[in-house]
């Protein structure tokens, strides 16, 4: 029996109907299973040159190139969506080792068993700011995470040619059943986008070889079936909670982590004793994947692994040494490890927390 959308009591014409397609929990989270494909989130910054995440949940890696680099790049208003407003860039200089070298984005989705099993269609732009065929590839991979089966890698592997300015790229691939396979921890489905990659790495992106020129990536959908939709857009609030489940931080958007801001944000409480606060216990707006990797920051100059403490007056004190403990999915405590905070001032302190995969 096919699915359908739940039943309401329609207030105002007093009768029973069908939820409309965009009330349900499927029309809210959408057909993408990518998050922050249209790239309008960036918490950790805007410009990114060593490997890690970069974009939220976009992981950036390089090697065997000169000055890589991820970063966020404006789109002229109005110039292809209204609603998009973000590529990101991707850009890299001479490549250094010609066998070896590549230049990837990535998305890791949690659990391996998305979409095992079935049709899946990947849909993007890309602007190529270079001559035309010029190249890219896209791979698929699955991760079983720690003790579990092998990676399997080069699911539906392809390059594509790309011509001067914005190409429209729609890829489609089976992803492999994961029956018989064991399962891990930290397992997940991966999109990689390749910028170039060296022979070594053929298996992986249909030998795509050394490429060269700048190339930004937005509006990047994976969904189930073997045809491309238009770009789903969520609502920023909601794609920003999604964004959340795997990185938070303290900071308002526009604030990254380690910069100067003492206005808005900062963790604070009393200082209790010379190492505890009246108040420890800072809780996360989204909960978390897993327990994440918690980061603390100054709010007076940004030192990370320090508090700033401020006495009566407000006025500041001094920067002094912190760290994070008994950090789960939903909350963690603040200790003053250097035992040198002076009691009844006011300790803040800037935090991001990371539970990506």
């Amino acid at each position: 029996m096919a699915l359908r959308t739940p039943l309401i009591l329609n207030q105002t014409s007093g009768r029973i109907e069908e939820l409309m397609a965009p009330d349900t929990l499927e029309g809210l989270i959408g057909r993408n299973r990518l998050i922050n494909g249209s790239m309008r989130w960036w918490q950790r910054g805007t410009s990114f040159t060593s490997p890690g995440y970069s974009a939220d949940r976009w992981y950036f890696n390089a090697g065997g190139v000169s000055s890589p680099s991820l970063s966020r790049n404006p789109i002229t208003p109005g110039s292809f969506d209204t609603e998009c407003i973000y590529f990101a860039k991707i850009a890299y200089g001479a490549i250094t080792d010609a066998a070896n070298h590549y230049v990837v984005m990535e998305q890791r989705m949690e659990n391996v068993t998305t979409l095992a099993g079935r049709t899946v269609t990947v849909s993007f732009k890309v602007f190529n700011s270079g001559s035309a065929g010029r190249q890219i590839a896209v791979e698929l991979a699955q991760r079983f995470g720690a003790g579990g089966s092998a990676q399997v890698s080069g699911i539906g592997a392809a390059k594509y040619s790309l011509a001067p300015g914005l190409n429209t790229i729609t890829h489609t691939a089976q992803i492999p059943s994961i029956s018989g396979k064991t399962v891990g921890g930290n397992s997940c489905l991966v999109l990689t986008l390749w910028a170039t990659g060296g022979s070594n790495f053929n298996a992986r992106n249909a030998s795509l070889g050394s490429q060269s020129g700048d190339v930004h990536f937005t509006q990047v959908q994976l969904e189930e079936g073997a045809s491309a939709s238009t770009f789903d857009y969520r609502h920023d609030g909601l794609e920003l909670q999604l964004c959340q489940r795997f990185y938070e931080k303290s900071y308002n958007a526009s604030g990254f982590p380690g910069s100067v801001t003492t206005t808005a944000g900062s963790s604070g409480s009393s200082i209790h004793t010379e190492f505890l606060l009246t108040a420890p216990l800072t809780q996360f707006l989204v909960e978390k994947r897993d327990a994440p990797a918690v980061a603390l920051y100054a709010p007076q100059n940004g030192g990370a692994g320090q508090y700033s403490e401020y006495d009566a007056g407000s006025s500041f004190v001094a920067n002094r040494a912190c760290v994070a403990t008994n950090a789960s999915n939903r909350n963690f405590e603040m200790v003053i490890n250097s035992g040198s905070g002076v009691v009844g001032n006011t300790a803040r302190f800037h935090w991001t927390a990371d539970a990506e995969l």
